[in-house]
């Protein structure tokens, strides 16, 4: 499509006042039953903030449906003023998590500005449009058709088809006209809170947080609240002690194929019991949930655990063990200790694991599991890395993955530490996996930089290069607020 580069719009002020004067929807108008769907632009805005949890800002969002759900979500900065837009788009489009050549996914593409949106809440926003807010208006209007050119360029060139533009001014929202290339005034901000998908989604009349920042503060759960205040700071005193015995001694000897093996199991051990005594139970406060991982979880082992931490190694093989199978992630140690030739019998006695005596294996049948990978080694090591990074469709175990991201919370607060960092590092790589992009590079941020090990190493280059996991291509049931509207 040929189109003018030079295009000559004004600010339709206008009708932007005749906008603001429009009636707003009433409340009264959500639909009933278990579903409701997008009708208009208020709908589509609603139910992208409410995915993302926050309203944005300088961001761009691409919001996929295949027609029945919505999501996957993705948002990424706004370009920069001098940035090359062709090649921005280009990239955005690239790393979308899903082929857009198939055929079965549609999008809704976002601009937010870099201020914060006022007149969102029901009962504001009332009032015309002042001068003031009009020059506001005018500017936002003027940088957004900036946009659009290079943008619809790109639509022409890539098959995902883009059902429509929507840009949130500071007191309007806006959408492509359809003489494009230029955005019309849709309606007020307001009209978003009287838009059923809104109604259903908010539960109340509060505001949804206004950046990444006062959402992650708002959805933290508070690990060291409690019930029992004597019986969380005992624990939190032994358990403390021996994360700094277990890991005073670790540091006396190197790190070994068996002393990883008996932590992978422990951590396996541990994620079971968590499960089964409920430690993700709904329905549970803050206190109740707290107190019912402290005591699904001996202090003595959580100062093993801890210590177990300090590897990089065990930590990717722990993320392994709570995605995909404590299995899987023996026969990967085993496959490792193949690759570099060194049998599990020659490492020396690994450190017990507190009343997990039990997992210590004979050393002939470790050598009869090493013998037993020699033709394989090279399929499952190749296995593990796939999937450790998500370069496979296949779901990882959500449950397992929250509660470890639950655990390694708690233990925050007993670590040494490397061991603390490291906790920081998993609920990191946790974030990604769900998709959470935004909240995994806080925590890497919230590292000092003399935490660097490869897997914080690693995760920062997923990050430089927009890679989002394979699953989130199709997967339905990643964890998250339920909803008769969307999947995460």
């Amino acid at each position: 499509m040929t189109r003018d580069k030079n295009p000559s719009f004004s600010y339709p002020a206008a009708l932007v006042q005749e906008i603001q004067e429009l009636p707003l929807p009433s409340p009264s108008s959500q639909e009933t039953g278990e579903r409701v769907t997008i009708k208009n632009e208020a709908d589509a805005l609603a139910a992208c903030a409410h995915m993302l949890g926050y309203w944005p800002q300088n961001s761009l969002v691409v919001l996929l449906t295949d027609g029945k759900d919505l999501g996957p979500l993705l948002r990424v900065d706004g370009p920069n003023s001098d940035q090359d837009l062709p090649s921005y788009f280009s990239y955005l489009f690239s790393t979308l998590p899903v082929d857009p050549a198939s055929g079965n996914y549609e999008a809704f593409i976002f601009y937010f500005g870099n201020y914060r949106p006022q007149h969102i809440s029901q009962g504001r926003g009332q009032e015309p449009l002042s001068p003031a807010d009009h020059a506001l208006e005018e500017s936002f209007w003027q940088q957004t058709n900036r946009l659009l050119l290079p943008l619809l360029d790109e639509m022409d060139r890539n098959p995902l088809k883009v059902i429509d533009f929507i840009a949130l001014g500071p007191a309007c929202y806006w959408s492509l006209s359809p003489q494009e290339p230029y955005l019309q005034p849709a309606h007020r901000l307001e009209a978003i809170s009287h838009s059923p998908i809104y109604l259903k989604l908010q539960g109340s009349e509060q505001d949804l947080p206004y950046s990444f920042q006062e959402a992650r503060g708002q959805a933290t759960e508070d690990l060291s609240q409690t019930q029992d205040p004597a019986a969380r700071e005992a624990w939190l005193l032994e358990a403390e002690l021996a994360a700094q015995e277990e890991a005073a001694k670790r540091k006396e000897i190197p790190s070994n194929f068996r002393q990883m093996l008996l932590d992978i199991s422990c951590w396996g051990l541990v994620l079971d019991a968590c499960q089964q005594a409920g430690a993700l139970e709904e329905n549970l406060t803050q206190a109740q949930g707290a107190d019912r991982l402290r005591a699904s979880l001996n202090p003595q082992l959580a100062g093993f655990l801890t210590a177990s931490l300090i590897s990089p190694t065990c930590l990717t093989l722990l993320l392994y063990t709570a995605a995909f199978g404590t299995e899987r992630a023996q026969e990967a140690i085993l496959a490792l200790s193949q690759e570099l030739g060194q049998p599990l019998s020659q490492d020396p006695d690994p450190f017990p694991a507190p009343g997990l005596d039990q997992l210590l294996l004979p050393l002939e049948e470790l050598d009869q599991q090493f013998a037993a990978l020699a033709s394989n080694h090279e399929q499952v090591g190749r296995d593990f890395t796939a999937h450790f990074l998500a370069d496979v469709p296949e779901e990882p175990d959500w449950q397992r993955l929250l509660l470890l991201q639950r655990i390694s919370s708690l233990l925050e607060g007993i670590c040494v530490q490397e061991a603390n960092w490291a906790c920081i590092t998993l609920q990191a790589w946790i974030s990604w996996y769900w998709g959470k992009t935004s909240l995994s590079s806080h925590y890497l941020d919230s590292l000092p930089g003399a935490a660097g090990s490869y897997p914080v190493g690693l995760l920062e280059g997923i990050h430089h290069f927009g890679k989002l996991p394979a699953w989130m291509a199709q997967a339905r049931s990643l964890p998250g607020p339920s909803s008769p509207l969307f999947w995460r």
